[in-house]
């Protein structure tokens, strides 16, 4: 590849950055806000797009690290609870394929009093 071609790529990638952060700050996004619309830019549109070879077609788990998934629930979960009662908290599960390729996680409503078991 060029180095005109690079720069024009590197120019582009600093451009989308750019816009991205001054739309945050224009609307006064907080961090669980930012997140979900890059989310979405990153993995939502490109599989809408690209639906066999975009990162939302990849392999939902490598080597059995939920961190990622366990970081977006914690956030999900942490915002949902400004809508809860004050004796009540969301909580998450993560349930993975017997291939990798599958990921789900179940939400509920729980007493914060109780101490975690899964649903069954």
């Amino acid at each position: 590849m060029s180095r005109l071609k690079k720069q024009s790529k590197h120019n582009v990638a600093n451009g989308k950055e750019d816009l991205m952060r001054l739309s945050f700050e224009l609307y006064e996004l907080n961090d669980e806000q930012k997140d979900l619309i890059r989310d979405c830019c990153d993995v939502t549109l490109p599989f809408f797009y690209r639906p066999f070879d975009s990162i939302g077609a990849m392999q939902a788990v490598k080597r059995n690290d939920l961190s990622w998934i366990e970081n977006y629930t914690h956030i999900f979960c942490l915002r949902w609870n400004a809508y809860l009662g004050s004796d009540e908290e969301m909580r998450a599960e993560v349930h993975i394929g017997a291939h990798d390729n599958m990921l789900a996680v179940e939400f509920h409503v729980a007493d914060k009093g109780d101490a975690y078991a899964a649903p069954q």
